[in-house]
């Protein structure tokens, strides 16, 4: 009995272990996606390929950027200042609030140099940020390809803080040397 018995539960073992086609391909397929992932995340891996000859071909944009034809005119600091106005406007457009506040900045105009007046590192950075594209807007408005512009780099003065009676009295007395008298006739003294 025991031998068609355990016939009987090998038989069973075959087929559960046996599988239809269809199952079969499924349990593939399934077995890919977790493996390799969806098929979305498998289109969102591949990258695209650059073609080099792309390269060669300017915009026509690029092309007008290129493109001095002027001669080059005069032009006067107000036509400048102008300019840099026009361009802090495009600046604001684009949300570039804190490259726009540079140009509201002083800046100096000397012999076909624009002196942009720069105080922090910071400054510099956004300077750096939007030189080229300033510079062809500037010479494209003016009609001038020789303008060049340059940093001036200022420093500014440290401004000591005061924290005690005496630096304050000092700072202020500086400003006010009756306050030197005040203190004497009312022989006032300090608290520590």
């Amino acid at each position: 009995m025991e031998s068609t018995s355990e016939k009987d539960k090998e038989d069973k073992k075959e087929k559960e272990n046996k599988i239809s086609k269809p199952q079969a391909q499924e349990k593939v397929n399934v077995e890919k996606e977790n493996i390799l992932g969806s098929k979305s995340q498998i289109k969102a891996k591949i990258k695209p390929i650059v073609n080099l000859n792309d390269f060669n071909n300017k915009t026509e944009k690029e092309e007008e950027e290129d493109d001095f034809d002027f001669v080059d005119e005069n032009y006067t600091d107000k036509d400048i200042r102008k300019a840099i106005t026009e361009y802090t406007k495009v600046l604001k457009a684009k949300n570039k609030i804190g490259e726009a506040k540079l140009l509201q900045k002083e800046f100096e105009f000397e012999k076909g140099k624009l002196y942009i007046i720069i105080d922090s590192p910071v400054d510099e950075a956004r300077y750096n940020d939007i030189k080229s594209d300033l510079l062809l807007f500037l010479r494209k408005k003016v009609k001038n390809k020789s303008l060049q512009m340059e940093i001036k780099r200022i420093e500014l003065e440290k401004v000591k803080t005061v924290y005690t009676p005496q630096e304050k009295f000092d700072y202020l007395s500086q400003k006010n040397p009756a306050l030197i008298e005040l203190k004497k006739r009312l022989g006032l003294e300090f608290e520590f």
